[in-house]
């Protein structure tokens, strides 16, 4: 491999080339500091992996690029997981929800921005999160969250709710 470039080894797929060549160029350039991203690189049989690359470059005291030190995790097991995982979420309708009282941040997955019928992406507040709920089971809810942040007790309740396009719809939340 010393001696060679990632073209004559083979590193990355043809596809994936240019975009790695721009990031590492971003770094020579000065650009950037350091960068990491997410690409395909194929291993010594040849075949395709997903990989994680953390890069920094080392310069002198003049700024000369001295050299570039790369690491290059293999991200495939984790990116097959995430791939189980979603295609699960989907088939069987069920999302997931995360909230921290702390920072006021609620994250959903996919699934979870599909059954509420809102645009994946859009930020979302837990109040905002709450207008979904109906009025009586709004309270319930509340009354749910509250015992797990203050009493850190589980439950496991329905709820109806009113999706952003106006349909109702029955929902079942476990905390």
């Amino acid at each position: 491999v010393l001696g060679n470039t990632s073209q004559e080894v083979g590193l990355f797929p043809k596809g994936e080339q240019v975009f790695v060549k721009k990031e590492i160029k971003k770094l020579v350039d000065g650009e950037v500091d350091r960068t990491g991203f997410n690409t395909l690189a194929n291993n010594k049989k040849g075949q395709q992996m997903h990989v994680r690359i953390n890069a920094t470059c080392l310069r002198d005291e003049e700024n000369n690029l001295k050299s570039i030190v790369a690491f290059i995790e293999n991200i495939t097991a984790r990116k097959r997981i995430e791939l189980l995982f979603k295609t699960t979420e989907e088939m069987a309708q069920i999302g997931g929800w995360e909230y921290n009282p702390n920072t006021e941040q609620l994250f959903w997955t996919d699934e979870v921005y599909r059954i509420y019928e809102v645009q994946k992406g859009e930020k979302m507040t837990i109040n905002k999160a709450l207008e979904f709920y109906i009025p009586e089971d709004r309270k319930k809810l509340n009354e749910d969250l509250d015992r797990v942040f203050k009493d850190h007790e589980s439950y496991d309740s329905e709820y109806q709710i009113i999706t952003k396009n106006g349909d109702k719809k029955w929902v079942r939340a476990m905390g």
